[in-house]
């Protein structure tokens, strides 16, 4: 079991993630001098978004978390193979096929500390399931909803759904149309958080904003910032996540 999870458990201490696409993940590899190596150095948790970095590099899927975990030995690492429906580009309707890819991926030498796999497609969670225990990596369960921020029923039956299938991480991250309109869920995370190693709840969307910062206030511990180009609208750059949490702290 890998030792950096053991202190996972009850953390109250936030992750603060970056995403790496192709672009980034290039990048980095090319030009460990230059800002956007910086502004990953800055993150506790990267996301690795095979469903694009894989396709666009060439690499294949089983290296790129040891490449990354190279650069950047601290840092806990996220893997996921994004559906088109949740903004990612595998094709949604072949959401079973990324079972081979996981496969490959949690047989690496080096793997990522946790996969994310969505609510909508647990299956595929049972497919893997005997490659996550080889490899000791955990997982969360989560859920995108691009046109509202849901219900506190909803959630809590997404998040019924994650600790069914003993989920070590929830996230859910859903669209804020107007100030203030997600602040109704910040009692939720207060009462969900526990249990969980990862939780993340936030608001997308330029009035979500708030809300990738405010949540870890109230029990989650794990928010997305952006590293250069926002990949979802709303992101806050990593260097300026950091320093309002950072404020926020002193003045609570």
């Amino acid at each position: 079991m890998k030792t950096q999870m053991d202190s996972l458990a009850n953390s109250h201490v936030p992750w603060f993630a970056g995403v790496l696409d192709a672009a980034s993940f290039l990048e980095i590899q090319q030009n460990p001098q230059g800002e956007l190596f910086r502004s990953v150095a800055l993150c506790s948790a990267l996301e690795i978004r095979y469903d694009l970095i894989c396709e666009k590099n060439g690499d294949e899927c089983a290296l790129v978390a040891e490449k990354i975990k190279r650069l950047f030995p601290k840092a806990l690492l996220i893997g996921t193979i994004r559906l088109v429906r949740d903004g990612g580009r595998f094709p949604t309707e072949d959401s079973a096929k990324r079972v081979g890819f996981f496969q490959r991926i949690l047989s690496a030498e080096v793997s990522p500390d946790f996969v994310d796999v969505e609510a909508e497609e647990l299956g595929v969670l049972s497919a893997i399931a005997g490659d996550l225990r080889k490899s000791g990596t955990r997982f969360f369960v989560s859920h995108h909803d691009f046109e509202k921020i849901p219900s506190a029923e909803e959630l809590a039956s997404l998040v019924a759904a994650a600790r069914n299938v003993g989920a070590n991480g929830f996230k859910t991250a859903c669209m804020s149309s107007r100030p203030q309109d997600f602040d109704r869920l910040y009692p939720f995370i207060q009462q969900n958080a526990p249990g969980f190693e990862l939780f993340s709840l936030f608001a997308m969307g330029e009035s979500g904003e708030e809300s990738r910062i405010k949540s870890l206030a109230f029990g989650a511990n794990l928010t997305y910032c952006s590293l250069a180009a926002s990949v979802a609208p709303g992101q806050i750059p990593v260097r300026r996540a950091i320093e309002i949490f950072e404020n926020m702290a002193k003045i609570g």
